[in-house]
């Protein structure tokens, strides 16, 4: 390989690597699916799926990411646990991960906030 071959080949993404994207820290989930690579936004709802879960399909925001440890922290909104959860889970974990579009992120986020109105939230 040579000195422009080794400069400008694109580094390889991995799971656990983190980038700021409008203002957002986002965590890549898995790189390596069909429809490109999975990521994690903060800040932004998803629709997921976990091999704990059973494949049950889940909703919820993404609190937060910790590449160090290896997690991503989601509220739940919908899903085999009461709304205002608060589940880590291990990029491991993830089956499915896909974030909501603009209009459909709106709509969860007022769910959640009319199920956590009461300012109380489930136990983790």
């Amino acid at each position: 390989m040579n000195l422009h071959d080794l400069l400008f080949k694109p580094a390889e993404l991995k799971a656990g690597e983190t980038k700021i994207l409008n203002g957002a820290t986002t965590m890549c989930i898995n790189p390596n699916t069909h429809r490109g690579p999975q990521w994690a936004i903060t800040g932004r709802c998803a629709l997921f799926t976990t091999d704990v879960h059973n494949g049950r399909y889940m909703k919820g925001l993404c609190r937060k990411v910790n590449p160090g440890q290896g997690f991503v922290t989601i509220e739940i909104i919908k899903g085999p646990y009461p709304a205002g959860t608060m589940l880590d889970i291990t990029l491991g974990e993830f089956a499915r991960y896909v974030n909501a579009d603009d209009e459909d992120d709106a709509h969860l986020k007022k769910l959640l906030a009319d199920a956590t109105g009461s300012g109380h939230r489930a136990q983790e």
